[in-house]
């Protein structure tokens, strides 16, 4: 019973991905000076009716319209209830690496990991998927250092009552170290 509930969820999951997917080509469509006030109002309605943060509706946005486009036989096995929306969006992420690669390419990697992915769980598809992309898309230690030094953000998010989040996106070793600082902070504030 509480596998078949996992179905059914994982089914809904593939139709929410559907509409959410359905809503962005419709804001792709809006002439481009329009097009941010349009992308920012719909995910502000979207986290108002889902009660969810806009941050998370934004990454919802990006990954299920990828889902639906880029990876269909992952989006069919959602569709299936075969895999949960946690699976597929750690697919659909750990892919990021490949942006901009040949079809086939993208083909290949789907495949590879589609086949595992049913069977194990979403972090270890998660790891799975990194070697996938790994053995696909080889680049030397410097080639990936000077990509991850470009992907390092700092972002806040205001969550209401005084309070928000910190995001940072930075070598381990010193999001650890942050960690530690910022718990010390909070422990003594």
């Amino acid at each position: 019973e509480w596998v078949g509930l996992g179905e059914q969820i994982a089914r809904l999951e593939a139709q929410r991905a559907k509409l959410v997917s359905d809503r962005v080509e419709l804001l792709l469509g809006v002439a481009p000076v329009h097009q941010q006030m349009a992308i920012r109002c719909t995910i502000a309605e979207f986290a108002a009716a889902g009660h969810v943060a806009q941050g998370t509706v934004e990454r919802a946005f990006g990954w299920c319209w990828s889902l639906v486009n880029t990876f269909p036989e992952t989006y069919r096995l959602l569709t299936e209830g075969a895999i949960s929306a946690r699976h597929a969006e750690v697919i659909v992420r750990e892919a990021g690496p490949l942006t901009g690669s040949p079809e086939e390419l993208l083909r290949e990697y789907e495949a590879a990991v589609t086949i595992v992915e049913i069977d194990t769980t979403a972090t270890r598809t998660q790891a799975h998927a990194r070697q996938v992309v790994a053995a696909l898309l080889p680049e030397t230690m410097v080639q990936r250092h000077r990509r991850a030094c470009e992907e390092r953000t700092v972002t806040v998010e205001s969550l209401g009552d005084g309070m928000a989040k910190l995001c940072l996106i930075a070598p381990e070793v010193l999001v650890r170290a942050a960690h530690d600082r910022v718990t010390a902070i909070a422990k003594h504030a």
